[in-house]
């Protein structure tokens, strides 16, 4: 599975989930991810928090699984929030003109309400 870890996701109160991608996002890891958001949204969690506080590296493509989903959850009067950004993965998201499509916080607090 190279080096990315499994993802790592947590519910509450019914409509947030917090996923975790792990310290390295692979190119590998996208089927899962796209797997877990489609049950998520299916469930019903209309807030949904990325917590990038530990992770260093990512694969390109995610800014865009995100853009979709995003537009997925606003379509369901949910939100999409990125938390936890370092300047690597800033770039990333800037680099792709997608930086300005989500919402940010440095805090789960924050995020979760």
């Amino acid at each position: 599975m190279g080096m990315g870890m499994a993802i790592r996701v947590e519910t509450s109160n019914g409509k947030t989930a917090v996923i975790y991608p792990g310290k390295s996002f692979e190119r590998n890891q996208m089927r899962n991810l796209r797997m877990r958001l489609g049950e998520l949204v299916g469930a019903g969690y209309t807030s949904i928090v990325f917590e990038f506080s530990e992770t260093e590296h990512v694969y390109y493509r995610l800014a865009d699984t995100l853009a979709r989903l995003k537009d997925i959850v606003e379509q369901r009067d949910g939100s999409l929030i990125l938390q936890g950004m370092n300047s690597y993965l800033t770039s990333i998201f800037n680099f792709l003109g997608m930086f300005n499509c989500f919402d940010y916080t440095d805090y789960q607090t924050e995020a979760m309400h």
